[in-house]
């Protein structure tokens, strides 16, 4: 009776919103709305290209892997992300490294870190207190900073989906 007398919608809007699901995903999605709610979702699809993003491969052998990234550290100005995605024990040593043959402010972040310490290299990060931070996949849900000029994958993403999320952050 209280539907007669009020305008109210028959349903409520539903959007769903991601930056990089593969088609399997948004397959999954869609199936999940009209079987489990009958709802046909709408797609509005953009193009993942990012302008305002360079990209570059830099072949180089596992022997000179490090002086490598320590060349890209000390020739570019401004924020780096460095992503090493297979090991906490490799941001670790890396970013220790770094530490010591840079003049620069470098952290390790990744799951084993403490949830307050994160919190804080997160924080000293976005405000210009870390210059490099290196990191798993861990890092980027949330990080809100407009001047990272540099992302380095120092190993290879374990999907293009993952590589392609984790430069553009």
């Amino acid at each position: 009776e209280l539907l007669d007398k009020k305008p109210f919608q028959k349903h409520i809007p539903i959007s769903c919103f991601t930056a990089t699901a593969k088609p399997s995903v948004i397959e999954d999605i869609e199936k999940f709305f009209l079987e489990g709610l009958n709802i046909k979702l709408d797609k509005y699809l953009a193009v993942p290209e990012r302008k305002n993003l360079k990209y570059q491969s830099i072949p180089i052998g596992i022997k000179d892997k490090y002086n490598e990234l320590l060349r890209l550290i000390n020739e570019n100005e401004g924020s780096t992300l460095v992503y090493i995605p297979s090991s906490t024990k490799s941001c670790d040593d890396i970013a220790e490294k770094l530490s010591l043959d840079t003049t620069k402010i470098v952290k390790s972040f990744h799951s084993k870190i403490d949830s307050q310490e994160k919190m804080m290299i997160l924080k000293d990060y976005i405000e210009n207190r870390i210059d490099i931070i290196v990191a798993t996949t861990a890092f980027g849900m949330g990080v809100d900073k407009s001047n990272i000029t540099n992302v380095i994958h120092y190993e290879i993403s374990d999907s293009l989906e993952s590589y392609a999320q984790e430069a553009g952050r």
